[in-house]
């Protein structure tokens, strides 16, 4: 057994890959498979977010559906989720989940138009 091992230790290492090579190769397919489709779509709802404006129709993070009737700040937004008794709920931005339907330039709400 002591003839084995004194046999092993006197060997050169052998050649071919150095360790760390595989353990990169794993880091970029990672990379490429899991962080870089996460952080795309990231950027992407940050860019919805911010491009929210009046009059577009959209689904909270809580699942109710509801038009975009006023921009408050940069941050809060008030929705229209009745039109038959004019519920409208103020709400975090950050609390949209999409948008479902984007409004036009000059779209307006026929219920709106008496407020």
């Amino acid at each position: 057994m002591n003839a084995l091992l004194a046999a092993l230790a006197q060997q050169p290492p052998a050649a071919g890959l150095p360790i760390w090579v595989p353990i990169l190769g794993v880091l970029a397919v990672m990379y490429f498979v899991v962080l870089r489709p996460q952080r795309q779509d990231q950027l992407k709802y940050e860019a919805m977010l911010k491009n929210l404006a009046k009059y577009d129709e959209v689904l909270t993070t809580g699942g109710v559906i509801g038009t975009i009737v006023a921009i408050l700040d940069n941050d809060r937004l008030t929705l229209k989720v009745d039109d038959k008794t004019d519920s409208r709920l103020t709400l975090h931005r950050a609390y949209v989940r999409t948008v479902l339907k984007k409004s036009g330039k000059d779209a307006k709400d026929a219920t709106d138009a008496k407020t």
